[in-house]
C-alpha cells in the first residue's frame, strides 16, 4: 500500500502529466460491436516516474523510440479499468484539478458492477451510461485545455 506522500505525488502527477480518459474500443465479440475502458496514463521523457508509478500502483510500462530524430524517447505508464478506480480513489483526496474527472472515471467504473456481461450482453441502459459517462469526461477534458 502506498504512503500519504506517495498517494500526493502520484496525484501530483497525474494533476500535471496524466491523463484520464473513458475510451470507445471496437469489440467485434460484443453485441454491440464496441466496448468502453477507464485508462489512466502518463507520459514522459524521462523513465523515473512513471516506472515509479508502474512498481507502485501496477497497471503497464511502455517505452517507444522516437517518431523523429529531433524526438526523445516516451515513457508511457498506464492503468486501466478494474486497477484504475481503485488508483483513482485513493490519490482523490489530494487531486486539485483533475477531481472531476477522477470523480466521472470513477462512477464510469461503477457502472462495470451493475450486472456480469461475460455470459450476457450489456443492456442499451448500460451503454447509454457508459456514453453519457464518457462524453461528459471527454467534454471536461476539452474545457480545461482551454
Amino acid at each position: 500500500m502506498a504512503t500519504e506522500t506517495e498517494l500526493a505525488y502520484a496525484a501530483g502527477i497525474i494533476d500535471g502529466e496524466g491523463c484520464i480518459g473513458i475510451w470507445k474500443y471496437r469489440q467485434p465479440r460484443c453485441q454491440h460491436g464496441y466496448t468502453y475502458a477507464l485508462r489512466v496514463t502518463v507520459t514522459m521523457t524521462e523513465p523515473e516516474v512513471p516506472t515509479w508509478l508502474f512498481e507502485t500502483f501496477g497497471g503497464c510500462l511502455n517505452d517507444y523510440p522516437p517518431e523523429r530524430e529531433e524526438w526523445k524517447r516516451k515513457y508511457i505508464w498506464a492503468i486501466s479499468t478494474k486497477q484504475a478506480r481503485p488508483f483513482l480513489g485513493a490519490i482523490l483526496p489530494y487531486l486539485k484539478e483533475k477531481v472531476e474527472q477522477a470523480e466521472i472515471a470513477i462512477e464510469f467504473q461503477s457502472t462495470k458492477k451493475m450486472g456480469d456481461y461475460r455470459n450476457k450482453p450489456k443492456t442499451d441502459a448500460v451503454l447509454e451510461a457508459e456514453e453519457i459517462l464518457a462524453v461528459k469526461l471527454r467534454n471536461l477534458r476539452n474545457t480545461k485545455a482551454d
